[in-house]
């Protein structure tokens, strides 16, 4: 069961983590030490505040190394042990994410590419997995993603993420993507099945956006993200 932090203990974990994660990334540490700071940075992960400390960073810091740990932490659970998060937190889990990852998808604010590839990663990952039962409104929200001009470009990414990973015909292999990469989470042939039922339908909405897309070339970046 995941705890909550006051202002006072997010703040300082918040510090604790940005100076440890700085270090790691920056300090030119030796093995050893480097070796220390994977561990403390590992134990960070299975504390039982962990979940709701990385949602709190999602939304609230500006250091973009505290910000790929967060949405990093998040993939990583939703890859590993989603089925053990009750279900509440994973709403809001998924509400943080696609909520952190609209109010980053501007320019003037935009997330570094290795922070917002992770928090797509892990919103893909959670809706392999929810979506329809828990996750209906997934194709929807990318669908406005997508369609909209100012959000195009994140859109474009989320969309190109979620045709790698969601199988798209019932011969697709439970274990591995239609490009032969495994997948985040290794899906029951059941599921492959139920999954790959209903990609058809949903994924001929998208073509009139991804055809505008290419067509009218709004915004190279999108094209890109494809």
């Amino acid at each position: 069961m995941s705890q909550t932090l006051s202002a006072q203990q997010l703040a300082a974990a918040h510090s604790r983590l940005k100076d440890t994660l700085l270090q790691f990334f920056e300090g030119g540490l030796p093995d050893a030490t480097r070796k220390s700071f994977e561990l403390q940075l590992a134990q960070f992960q299975q504390q039982p505040s962990a979940l709701f400390a990385a949602q709190s960073f999602l939304r609230q810091s500006t250091d973009k190394y505290v910000l790929w740990y967060s949405a990093s932490l998040l993939e990583k659970r939703a890859s590993e042990k989603w089925s053990t998060v009750p279900p509440q937190q994973k709403q809001q889990i998924r509400n943080t994410l696609m909520t952190a990852v609209v109010a980053h998808s501007n320019k003037d604010n935009a997330w570094p590419r290795m922070v917002l590839d992770k928090a797509l990663a892990a919103l893909c990952t959670i809706a392999l997995q929810d979506f329809p039962e828990n996750y209906p409104s997934y194709f929807g929200d990318l669908y406005k993603l997508s369609a909209s001009g100012a959000t195009n470009t994140v859109g474009m990414r989320l969309l190109r993420f979620t045709l790698e990973e969601f199988p798209l015909s019932p011969g697709d292999s439970h274990a591995h993507t239609s490009s032969g990469r495994r997948r985040r989470v290794k899906l029951s042939s059941e599921r492959v099945r139920k999954l790959s039922s209903v990609m058809g339908p949903v994924t001929a909405k998208f073509l009139p956006v991804l055809k505008n897309t290419l067509e009218t070339g709004s915004g190279d970046d999108a094209v890109a993200a494809l």
